[in-house]
């Protein structure tokens, strides 16, 4: 496929069973970073051209004497909103053996990195940026998936939604503050996004 895929950010949605903080590894051993993002359909249609796109790229460019299309990326729910599916791995090994690690960026709504220890859950709102990869096989036909490349987070669930004031402690003018700013580690091994297996 080519190489100058096409890349987005959504709209703001809901997160469903985000994997932000740690890679799901229930079927995969390298790790899968991962968030279904629910969006009203008037706030996915560029998200949709996007993936229509993609899904005529990859059978443009298919090897496969098949024309079947793959299941896309996505399913509309009871609400008649889009539940749509991101995902990249965790770890893996490029074509020459080296071995390469990745993890989504997080960021607040003002941009600065959410600090080490800040969990990430269901019903956070927030836009998630992507990057579409056309594939074609024979088994499953020409399709996308949407890669995970980072998500802005605008309104946090985490932890359960305990606060400083459900315990009874109010804000005080003096005393320690916990930083906010953390900054990401630099790639595994630098491994680049061209030598990494598409996902």
């Amino acid at each position: 496929m080519a190489n100058d895929n096409v890349k987005g950010v959504t709209q703001l949605g809901k997160a469903i069973y985000p994997h932000l903080n740690k890679a799901d590894v229930r079927f995969q051993k390298e790790g899968v970073y991962k968030v279904t993002l629910e969006l009203a359909p008037d706030n996915a249609k560029e998200l949709l051209k996007h993936i229509d796109d993609g899904v005529k790229q990859a059978h443009k460019e298919s090897n496969s004497k098949s024309t079947k299309t793959a299941n896309l990326p996505y399913k509309t729910n009871e609400d008649g909103n889009l539940e749509v599916n991101f995902k990249c791995k965790a770890s893996g090994i490029t074509k020459t053996g080296q071995a390469w690690t990745q993890k989504p960026k997080v960021f607040d709504s003002k941009g600065t990195p959410l600090a080490k220890g800040i969990l990430v859950w269901g019903g956070t709102t927030m836009k998630v940026a992507y990057e579409v990869i056309p594939y074609s096989n024979n088994m499953l036909g020409s399709g996308v998936s949407l890669r995970l490349k980072a998500v802005q987070v605008h309104e946090l669930v985490s932890g359960g939604g305990a606060s400083a004031d459900s315990y009874g402690f109010k804000e005080e003018t003096n005393g320690y503050v916990t930083e906010a700013v953390e900054s990401f580690p630099e790639e595994a091994n630098g491994a680049s996004d061209g030598s990494k297996e598409d996902f």
